[in-house]
């Protein structure tokens, strides 16, 4: 599973990592620094991951972006969170989020950010794998109501686009597939983590993994000194978002049903998120 929170420099002694350097070399990203924000109250750059619970990271931001909270309880500022429901986050109050976003800033204001030292700049990461049955299950099949209309369209692109009748979880891995043989853009609910917070341009100083969540988000809370102001909200907040409870050998028997070729472009696709945050890549043949 490897730790629980890991320093950008420490991950780049790990020979593994090697691989993200030539990655590096080869990689345009069209759109850079687009889903990383800039978080002047707590003195930070984050970048929150579809589905490594980036809603509530953007609650937390939210928050905080009011210096009101300071003067208001733990207790209180729980309460006000708990009342930024998805709908309103992505729709009313999302042009607050849009505003902080990196790729908005003038060349030399974000590289003279991201060159400063004193900028706590974070990340939450997840298994690829169990990112995508997420992003699958969440979208696809509980989609929030004021997303639903969005997630239908991509349904009926995906069907069309692979001549299929039926959408299952196949189907949607086989879509990821025929883009990644297209050298289409992925989306961003299931794109590369390391592309998605632009890996080979920031150095982040501190990396939480979704599987050691309870520990890392407490640690990240007293990172970002508001430990004392606010707890990190519960998934329970989107009642349409469903905890996923699905174990490695479910995992994998979910990904390699849709073969030994098509498995492997997905591996080798992800394969820099595997390396860059020590997570396991099963080939095709283990037995799980």
């Amino acid at each position: 599973m490897g730790p629980s929170n890991i320093n950008f420099f420490q991950i780049m002694e790990q020979p593994n990592f090697n691989n993200l350097s030539s990655f590096c070399k080869k990689i345009t990203n069209e759109t850079p620094y687009s889903n990383l924000l800039n978080v002047k109250r707590l003195n930070s750059i984050a970048c929150p991951v579809p589905k490594v619970a980036s809603t509530n990271i953007l609650r937390i931001i939210l928050l905080t972006s009011n210096e009101r909270y300071l003067k208001q309880t733990k207790k209180q500022n729980n309460a006000l969170i708990a009342k930024l429901n998805s709908s309103y986050l992505y729709t009313t109050i999302y042009p607050t989020i849009y505003s902080m976003k990196l790729k908005n800033m003038k060349f030399n204001d974000r590289r003279n950010l991201l060159k400063n030292t004193t900028i706590f700049k974070f990340v939450i990461v997840r298994h690829p794998f169990k990112r995508i049955i997420s992003v699958f299950y969440d979208k696809f099949i509980y989609p929030e109501p004021f997303e639903s209309k969005e997630w239908r369209y991509r349904k009926r692109v995906m069907l069309k686009t692979l001549k299929h009748k039926n959408f299952t979880f196949k189907t949607f891995l086989l879509y990821i597939v025929y883009s990644i043989e297209h050298n289409f853009k992925l989306n961003i609910h299931w794109d590369r983590v390391v592309t998605v917070c632009d890996f080979c341009k920031v150095k982040f100083d501190w990396i939480g993994k979704y599987e050691n969540f309870d520990e890392d988000v407490d640690i990240l809370l007293k990172r970002l000194n508001i430990d004392s102001k606010v707890s990190f909200p519960s998934h329970k907040l989107d009642p349409n978002h469903k905890k996923l409870n699905i174990d490695d050998k479910k995992m994998y028997n979910m990904i390699k049903s849709v073969g030994e070729k098509k498995y492997n472009v997905l591996l080798n696709y992800y394969r820099p998120d595997f390396e860059a945050f020590n997570y396991t890549a099963e080939n095709f043949q283990t037995e799980t």
